[in-house]
């Protein structure tokens, strides 16, 4: 993408008519790929550390220092490095200067192009990508090769850390009601399951774990889409306990017939990280 001259402006008071100016420079293809960009950066600030922004401006804010700032933030898995750039201003009436950084002007661009705004949700990244690479195109569904709907979003071994999930959801049958099981399993992950422990359980899943049948063709380079993932967590998680409790000393009692559909829950009399047989 070309960088365009800004155009002469009589009143560079008027803070409002830069942005805009600026970005009028750009063909509305650009301006599209542009508000994308500015999704994505503003994805990355919400991801990192789990942070939940109280006000919009703050998203604006990192914006604004540009995508410098949000590289420090992401690595360092904190805010910090935005709380030093507030630093920067004697009072928050400054702030509003940033408020819809980008939003503001391609809103004003599209009006005044007579063009409808870009879509909600994921429909917006087709305007990065005109075409798929034939090697990226397909991804691995249990039990066969498909293609996700437009705008699915694929996850590998290289974007587990950013899986936003919570493990105990996601064990077998009533299992996650089983207070035992869940201290167990989040104490083995840590005491806030940070996203490289959730990428190292979903490795672990891979190479520990005797995969289910529908799953034997399941390799860890593959490309899954959400809820093929989140089905193979489901499946494998109670497994990878039980082998993570063993190799941890537990000596298992007598299986449940019930297994993890178990109502009662015998607590330690019986295991229940096993398939009903009954």
């Amino acid at each position: 993408m070309k960088l365009m001259k800004l155009p002469k402006i009589q009143s560079r008071s008027k803070k409002s008519v830069l942005r805009p100016a600026m970005l009028d420079e750009y063909t509305t293809a650009d301006l599209r790929e542009i508000h994308t960009v500015v999704i994505f950066l503003k994805s990355v600030v919400d991801w990192t550390g789990y942070c939940k922004m109280t006000f919009t401006q703050s998203y604006d804010l990192c914006v604004a220092a540009g995508p410098a700032l949000i590289l420090a933030i992401y690595e360092a898995r904190d805010m910090e490095p935005m709380d030093e750039k507030y630093l920067m201003w004697d009072s928050w009436a400054d702030i509003p200067l940033f408020a819809g950084f980008f939003s503001r002007p391609l809103e004003k661009n599209w009006a005044a192009r007579e063009v409808s705004a870009p879509p909600e949700g994921l429909a917006h990244l087709n305007y990065i990508l005109e075409t798929v690479p034939e090697d990226l195109d397909a991804y691995t569904q249990v039990g066969s090769a498909t293609y996700p709907q437009q705008g699915s979003r694929l996850w590998t071994s290289a974007t587990w850390e950013h899986l936003y999930l919570d493990p105990p959801d996601f064990l077998r049958g009533r299992l996650s009601f089983n207070r035992l099981e869940t201290d167990t399993l989040n104490t083995f992950l840590g005491p806030h399951a940070w996203p490289t422990s959730i990428a190292d359980l979903i490795a672990s899943i891979y190479d520990d774990i005797e995969l289910q049948p529908e799953f034997s063709d399941s390799k860890m380079e593959d490309a899954l889409c959400g809820d093929c993932l989140g089905k193979l967590i489901r499946e494998h998680l109670h497994l990878w306990l039980l082998r993570r409790k063993v190799d941890d000393g537990w000596v298992p009692p007598e299986d449940c017939w019930y297994g993890y559909d178990c109502n009662t829950q015998h607590a330690t009399s019986k295991n229940h990280l096993c398939a009903p047989t009954k």
